[in-house]
């Protein structure tokens, strides 16, 4: 089993809010800025072991997590902005498009300014997929995930407005592209919700959220695809360490195509173990060699697997070192 190794990090820029979902007990969850945007359970919520630390689990039957809505979480209209969560499902979709709905800044209370966007099921002219729906100025624009996800399954998804686009990511890539350019419609009395849709008090049987959620974060500009795959592999329990830049490990070629040949040359004595493992989590091949001198190469065939991203978990004496691999 890995263990996340959790960094909190900014990437140079303003976050917002930060809410790990990391209490594992009690009915509030808290921010993890100096924002104090804390949020209260609406029923019964329950604490689950998450994709880092704890999470929040609900069973779509009107439990949600609630935090009102103030200047410091509302986005002006032409603000860049990057909102991203991990989050999986106790649902197939699209059979119950009602209980997909993840998360939301909107309340239906409020008639005339009552929502700026909604993390959910339900495009209607598509395939019922998971996406973001951002109100500018009026429109609802729509960028999804493009495929359909599995139940019990954690991803982790993210949405970009640098100004022009609204952006889609599905675990680090980005999956849809679409112009935005009257900008993100925003309050700040708008509360953010965690397991409902804000039209859930017109319709409690409904517009809820069948499925779990963690580590929530919002920022002040758009991140880039690389900080967003970076945040995918560095808070999803393969924790990726730029070891291309340590002289004491080398992994090359980078991209591969067939043979990766892994260098260690430091002071390791002992067995190390070559654990090779997919971008959503999956082990793949485990391999070992013995370090008996200074230094060992040892050569990993890589030929037949499909092209992607690969995470090679490199460990001796319980010391791990993990690398970002791209198969070609």
């Amino acid at each position: 089993m890995l263990i996340a190794l959790v960094t909190y990090k900014a990437y140079g820029q303003e976050m917002m809010i930060h809410i790990p979902f990391d209490e594992n007990a009690g009915t509030m969850t808290y921010d993890a800025t100096p924002n104090g945007n804390d949020g209260t359970f609406v029923g019964d919520p329950t604490w689950i072991e998450g994709k880092i630390g704890s999470a929040l689990s609900f069973d779509g039957l009107f439990d949600y997590d609630s935090i009102p809505g103030s200047a410091s979480i509302s986005y002006s209209l032409d603000d860049h902005f990057t909102i991203a969560t991990w989050f999986k499902l106790n649902e197939a979709n699209p059979l119950n498009l009602y209980m997909g709905r993840v998360a939301a800044k909107a309340h239906a209370e409020f008639e005339d300014d009552s929502w700026s966007w909604q993390l959910k099921f339900g495009k209607l002219d598509a395939d019922y997929y998971m996406g973001w729906q951002f109100n500018s100025d009026g429109q609802k624009i729509w960028a999804d995930v493009e495929q359909y996800l599995n139940v019990d399954e954690w991803y982790h998804v993210a949405a970009t407005y640098d100004g022009y686009d609204v952006r889609c990511y599905l675990n680090g890539v980005e999956t849809e592209s679409i112009p935005m350019p009257g900008g993100l419609h925003d309050a700040d009395h708008l509360p953010l919700l965690f397991g409902a849709d804000g039209w859930h008090i017109i319709s409690p049987e409904k517009c809820l959220f069948a499925g779990c959620i963690d580590d929530f974060k919002m920022y002040s500009e758009a991140l880039t695809t690389e900080q967003l795959e970076d945040m995918y592999y560095n808070t999803g329990g393969v924790q990726v360490s730029e070891i291309a830049t340590n002289p004491d490990i080398s992994i090359h070629p980078n991209p591969v195509n067939t043979i990766l040949t892994v260098g260690i040359e430091n002071e390791w004595r002992g067995m190390v173990t070559y654990t090779l493992f997919d971008d959503s989590g999956r082990l793949i091949s485990t391999e070992a060699s013995e370090k008996v001198i200074d230094k060992l190469e040892t050569n990993l065939d890589m030929t037949e697997l499909n092209e992607g991203i690969y995470i090679i978990d490199i460990s001796c004496n319980g010391t791990h070192i993990n690398k970002k691999v791209n198969k070609l």
